[in-house]
């Protein structure tokens, strides 16, 4: 069998792989026995093979955004913010702490000594603690 066909073989078995894995570069590169090496030379290679890898990329969160709604559908509340937290954002549906008001920020830090800068840290933490 000539180099270029066991390559596309390799090729192909890595991308169904990717697709049933999810994604995952170690176990589709151990079905199609290359190194990661070699599947990063073919992605910056191949324009072709990279093409294939993201649409395996979109197929796979496809996937997942499909569970997601599923989910959704089921009435799982986590799944529900999740989706409102990601995809709703212009509407509100994000968590936000508007703490400027709260802390009086230093822009400068110049010249501080270490144990200064210790001090500064401790105080915005325990301020960030409160929120």
């Amino acid at each position: 069998m000539s180099s270029a066909k066991l390559r596309s073989i390799k090729k192909r078995t890595f991308l169904a792989k990717l697709e049933s894995t999810l994604g995952n570069i170690s176990e589709s590169c151990k079905a199609a026995n290359i190194d990661r090496n070699t599947y990063y030379n073919w992605l910056k290679a191949d324009p072709v093979f990279a093409e294939a890898v993201d649409t395996v990329a979109e197929l796979n969160l496809d996937f997942a955004e499909s569970c997601l709604k599923r989910q959704i559908k089921d009435g799982n509340t986590t799944a529900t913010i999740f989706y409102l937290k990601t995809k709703g954002k212009a509407r509100g549906y994000v968590e936000t702490y508007d703490v400027r008001g709260n802390i009086a920020m230093r822009t400068n830090y110049y010249g501080m000594t270490a144990e200064e800068l210790k001090e500064e840290a401790a105080r915005l933490k325990d301020i960030i603690d409160q929120a």
